[in-house]
Formats: structure tokens, sequence, C-alpha cells
């Protein structure tokens, strides 16, 4: 093989051998960078599924204090109506709420309570 064939044979394969180390380098940059980006996006992930987990409870708790809230003037109005059948009377006679009134407020804190019936609240003594 003539000397000047084989000195171009040596340049293509250094050519060749710097495209095959670039390609590489390249290729493995890439993949930290993906690697990086993964482990970037798993934390935020992981983050955000704490937010999320923290504003659950805080809805949970928000809905039970609401539902024992319900229960608590549920009972009162029906005490209430239990002394004074009539509704809230003053002392000249005149009725200044009357009991349709509070029956009416007392069937929709009743529907609203059942729509709160599958909320499981702990040590809550609702019956």
């Amino acid at each position: 093989m003539p000397e000047e064939t084989l000195r171009r044979l040596q340049d293509t394969m250094k050519w060749m051998q710097w495209v095959v180390i670039g390609t590489v380098l390249s290729a493995l940059t890439l993949l930290a960078l993906v690697m990086v980006f993964t482990m970037w996006n798993t934390f935020r992930l992981g983050q955000n599924a704490q937010a999320v987990r923290d504003l659950v409870v805080e809805t949970h708790d928000t809905l039970c204090a609401f539902k024992l809230n319900l229960v608590v003037s549920q009972r009162d109005a029906e005490a209430f109506l239990k002394t004074n059948p009539g509704g809230l009377i003053d002392a000249r006679g005149n009725v200044l709420i009357s009991r349709d009134l509070i029956d009416q407020g007392i069937a929709n804190r009743q529907n609203t309570l059942d729509s709160l019936t599958t909320l499981d609240c702990e040590g809550e003594v609702i019956s």
C-alpha cells in the first residue's frame, strides 16, 4: 500500500475516532442532563405530593369542624323548639322568628349533614 494512501487512511481513522468520542461524550452529557432533570422532577413531585397531603388534611379538619358545628346547631334548634314550640316570641307576644323558619333551618342543616355522612371525623360525638 502506498505511503500516501496509508497516511490518508490513518487521518480518516483519527477523524472517525474523534467523531465517535464526540458522539459518546454528547450522549453521556445528554444522559447526565436527563438524570439531573429526572431527579429534580422527582424531588418536586415529592414536594407537591406533600403539599397536597397537607391541604387534604386541612380540608378534612375544616369539614369536620363544620359538621360538628352543624350538629350542635341542630341540637340547639331542636331543644329550643321543645321549650318554645311557637318559635321566638318577645315579651309582648310578637313572633320574632317563626317556628316555620326554625323548622326550615333544621331541615336545611339536616340536608347538609346528610351530604356529610361519608365524612369520617375522629373523636366526634355526633348522633
